[in-house]
C-alpha cells in the first residue's frame, strides 16, 4: 500500500495538469489568500488538507480523510478527489482513494478507429499520392481485421472530388490507404 505522498505522486504523474494548493484561494479583487474551509487542516506541503479525523475506541488507530484539488488539462476542469490515510506519519501509514477507486486510471489503448481517424485528420491539407486531402467523413473501422473505409474529399489537378478509400496497417503498423475504384 502507498503512503499519502506516494498516492499523490502517482496521481500527479497520471494527471495531465497539476495539483492546486489545498489551504486557500485568492480573492479575485483583493488578491488576499482566504482559507478554503476553516475546519480543514492543510498538510505542510499544501497538496492535501485533512477534512476529518476518526479513531478507534482505544485511540491507537487513526483514519484521516483528505481532499486534494487539481486542474485537469484533458477535461479543462478544476476538481477535487478525496482519500483516506490510516496511521498518518507512522511506519504502517497507508493511503487509499475514497471508495478504493483510482480517480485517474490509465487510458485505454488506442483503438484502430481512433488511429485511422487521427491519421486521416492529420492528412487534411496534405498531399497524399496525387491528391490533396480536403476533408474526411464516414470513417468506419473494423478493430479485428485492422481495416477501414472512409469517404475523402480531395483536390486533384484543381478539381474537387469525393473518393472512397480503403485503409489498413502495414507490417510497421503504419496506416496505408488505397482508392477504391468506382464500379
Amino acid at each position: 500500500m502507498a503512503t499519502r505522498i506516494e498516492l499523490l505522486d502517482e496521481y500527479e504523474a497520471k494527471l495531465n495538469g497539476f495539483l492546486l494548493r489545498c489551504d486557500a484561494h485568492q480573492h479575485p479583487v483583493t488578491k488576499k489568500w482566504l482559507q478554503k474551509n476553516q475546519n480543514w487542516k492543510p498538510m505542510p506541503d499544501l497538496r492535501s488538507s485533512i477534512v476529518e479525523i476518526e479513531q478507534n475506541p482505544d485511540g491507537d488507530k487513526v483514519i484521516e480523510r483528505h481532499i486534494t484539488f487539481y486542474w485537469d488539462d484533458d477535461l479543462n476542469v478544476k476538481g477535487n478527489e478525496q482519500f483516506y490515510v490510516k496511521n498518518s506519519g507512522q511506519a504502517d501509514e497507508e493511503a487509499v482513494w475514497l471508495q478504493s477507486k483510482d480517480p485517474k486510471p490509465p487510458a485505454p489503448p488506442e483503438t484502430f478507429q481512433q488511429k485511422v481517424t487521427a491519421w486521416l485528420y492529420s492528412k487534411v491539407g496534405q498531399v497524399v499520392g496525387p491528391y490533396t486531402i480536403k476533408h474526411a467523413t464516414n470513417i468506419s473501422a473494423d478493430q479485428a481485421s485492422k481495416t477501414a473505409t472512409a469517404r475523402v474529399l480531395v483536390e486533384e489537378a484543381g478539381a474537387l472530388k469525393w473518393l472512397e478509400v480503403y485503409l489498413w496497417l502495414d507490417v510497421d503498423s503504419k496506416v496505408q490507404f488505397a482508392v477504391v475504384p468506382n464500379t
